[in-house]
């Protein structure tokens, strides 16, 4: 029996010798070949099995490479989930400010039930509880409190649309009550107390 690589021309000479031509590229298997006492020219090629799979060290590799893939990606996400949380509150505490306005110009109240205020489930707000004060010099406030399901990291975050009497808005965020407060939260356009 001869061994060559799969791929390699074998031809019978003389004798059961064989003459085994280049092989077609490098890195092949290889198979056993046993020359035919049947059939002058013809070999028989007999391929040995050949078991694949991964080892235990490239595994390894795999699993270190997802964890840290993980330990940088995981903080990302969570930094991005409570800033999204942060914009959404205020956007939705945003949504008022034409109601109050209306309330202001029209001389009105401004209840939540004059709002239509819905409570959000990022905010401790509720109906018992007015959300908006409107003061007799035009000017007044929007204000809502983080907590229910927002990030505990951002629970205790006051939100809060500060109206003076020429009619201009600011929003104002205070942190002081977070404790996981940081800069990048800060929504486009608010001043962070």
């Amino acid at each position: 029996m001869i061994i060559a690589p799969i791929g390699t021309s074998v031809t019978r000479v003389k004798n059961d010798h064989v003459a085994l031509g280049p092989p077609q590229y490098l890195g092949q298997r290889f198979a056993l070949i046993k020359p035919t006492k049947t059939v002058d020219y013809g070999v028989e090629l007999i391929m040995q099995k050949h078991y694949s799979g991964f080892t235990l060290v490239e595994l390894m590799i795999v699993v270190a490479i997802i964890g840290i893939l993980a330990a940088v990606a995981i903080p990302l996400y969570q930094g991005n989930v409570m800033k999204s949380q942060i914009n959404r509150a205020v956007g939705e505490l945003g949504a008022y400010k034409s109601a109050f306005e209306m309330q202001i110009a029209n001389g009105g109240m401004v209840t939540n039930s004059d709002l239509g205020y819905v409570s959000s489930d990022l905010t401790d707000g509720t109906m018992a509880t007015d959300i908006g004060v409107a003061n007799p010099d035009g000017s007044g406030h929007l204000e809502v409190t983080m907590g229910d399901s927002a990030h505990s990291s951002l629970t205790g975050i006051i939100l809060r649309f500060e109206r003076d009497p020429a009619g201009t808005w600011t929003c104002e965020i205070n942190k002081s009550a977070a404790s996981g407060w940081r800069p990048d939260y800060r929504p486009q356009g608010c001043t962070v107390l």
